[in-house]
């Protein structure tokens, strides 16, 4: 159980620091993409665009429609990144696929799907607790 907590925190605070470095970038012009590539003319490729496009509003629609079935409920941070890092890989695989992209491509998409199975176990109601401030 020690393990999982230690292995999603890595990947939390990896992945935070990395989104922190490339929006900061981003005010300087410089446009980065997954791991630490520069965006050429600030073109990001149109399959990533969509993959993120996508699992944004499938996140977005989600949790609209648990809100609209169960009402409100509280939400554990783990969660949301758990919800959203599921739908970028599911919706991810059939637009890579589309796309005809390089296999390289299928890597970091499943990259992110090791990233959602560690933080989806470390989300469990019996995880939770080591999250929790003592």
């Amino acid at each position: 159980m020690l393990q999982a907590k230690n292995i999603s925190n890595v990947i939390i605070f990896c992945l935070s620091l990395w989104g922190i470095y490339i929006a900061i970038n981003a005010f300087w012009g410089n446009i980065f993409y997954f791991p630490f590539v520069l965006a050429e003319d600030a073109q990001i490729p149109y399959h990533r665009l969509q993959t993120i496009r996508i699992a944004v509003l499938l996140t977005f629609a989600y949790f609209g429609m648990v809100h609209l079935i169960k009402g409100s409920q509280q939400l554990y941070p783990i969660q949301f990144l758990s919800v959203f890092l599921n739908f970028m890989v599911i919706s991810g695989f059939p637009i890579l696929y589309v796309s005809d992209v390089l296999i390289t491509e299928y890597f970091i998409l499943l990259f992110f799907c090791f990233c959602a199975i560690a933080l989806h176990f470390a989300s469990k109601q019996k995880y939770r607790k080591y999250f929790a401030k003592k």
